[in-house]
């Protein structure tokens, strides 16, 4: 019998603005009973909580029985942090408490990135499949 999946994607914005809601809710409907897809929305930290203040009651949402958004907790937006070697390294401890602990051990892991700004986080990825799907261009300026 093969291993159960724990597939983790890390999506821009909000999921109720989230424009690619599609194809994820698609593979939500076509996984195995056994397997998880975890959504991970934007996390949360000192500003988002300030402009937000509800999403700090609910870090964990309930889509359907396989599928469930998790909000994560940071110190410092993860694009602020990356300016300094310190605040990246405990942003990215803080990450790997919440996220990977989520994975079950029997489990196998599939992580999906979609944007550039997710990519620091590939550093805690130790096996399963990553899934780099950089589907606009991010190097143009307007």
């Amino acid at each position: 019998m093969p291993k159960p999946l724990d597939i983790f994607v890390w999506i821009t914005g909000s999921w109720k603005q989230f424009h690619r809601r599609l194809p994820i809710d698609v593979l939500g409907r076509l996984l195995e009973a056994e397997d998880k897809l975890w959504i991970i929305d934007r996390p949360l930290e000192l500003s988002t909580v300030i402009r937000y203040p509800s999403r700090l009651l609910t870090p964990f949402h309930l889509i359907q029985d396989n599928m469930h958004i998790f909000t994560p907790k940071l110190c410092i937006h993860d694009q602020i942090a990356y300016r300094s070697t310190v605040l990246e390294e405990i942003n990215l401890k803080l990450f790997e408490q919440q996220i990977m602990s989520l994975r079950r051990p029997e489990s196998y892991p599939v992580y999906w990135m979609m944007h550039p700004s997710f990519w620091p986080y590939s550093r805690l990825i130790k096996d399963g499949y990553l899934i780099y799907d950089c589907y606009d261009e991010y190097t143009q300026t307007p």
